[in-house]
């Protein structure tokens, strides 16, 4: 060092202070909460609310369902290739107020995901005649979601496309960032047949030029 560098005798130092604060979702936050590709991913997984219960898809990708079990099937379930080889779901709505749900027992921090978006891939066969609803829950009676219905019907059929729905127009609606444990709901009457893969909740998403508007409806 130079001569006369740093301290000289009898002279205080008066260092920074420097923040002690934790980034929110810690020291290495993450940027990505996979939900769904061919399987549920990091804990969740897909199911039906039916009749006092919800029933699981499960991970057989040759099973071609209609759920609920009990009562009036809503959905008609299979796998199909929209990436790769057995990696998408598709449903057909088969009656009113048909919902899929991926829910995970442990819940997410969402609010730790800066500029996020629930992000999924999808294509459409047969288009709705109402509103298509896509959301997250947080809980009990602890839920919001958009109407994408209009995304849907601007676009090509038989495409896959990326569909972005920011996180902060779900927050404007009720949701609860901080405690989400479905982070993936879609709710819509028949008729209506589409593929989705590829969920997730992905930080930074929100600021693309293509994601959705907030919000779409209320």
């Amino acid at each position: 060092f130079a001569l006369g560098h740093g301290l000289r005798s009898g002279q205080a130092s008066r260092p920074r202070r420097h923040s002690e604060r934790v980034p929110v979702g810690g020291c290495e936050a993450r940027t990505e909460l996979g939900v769904f590709e061919r399987v549920g991913l990091d804990g969740h997984a897909l199911y039906v609310p039916g009749p006092g219960s919800f029933e699981p898809l499960g991970n057989d990708l040759t099973a071609a369902l209609h759920l609920p079990s009990t009562g009036t099937p809503q959905l008609a379930l299979s796998t199909m290739d929209l990436h790769t080889q057995h990696d998408a779901k598709r449903v057909r709505w088969l009656d009113q107020g048909g919902r899929l749900i991926a829910w995970s027992l442990q819940s997410a921090m969402l609010t730790s995901f800066s500029d996020a978006a629930l992000v999924l891939d999808l294509q459409l066969f047969t288009p709705p005649d109402g509103p298509v609803w896509l959301g997250m829950g947080c809980g009990p009676e602890c839920q919001a979601r958009m109407d994408i219905g209009p995304w849907l019907l601007q676009g090509p059929r038989d495409q896959v496309r990326t569909l972005r729905l920011p996180v902060a127009c779900l927050s404007q609606l009720g949701l609860k960032a901080e405690r989400v444990d479905a982070p993936f709901l879609l709710e819509a009457d028949a008729p209506l047949d589409l593929a989705f893969t590829r969920v997730k909740v992905q930080a930074g998403a929100a600021r693309h030029p293509q994601a959705l508007p907030c919000p779409i409806s209320r």
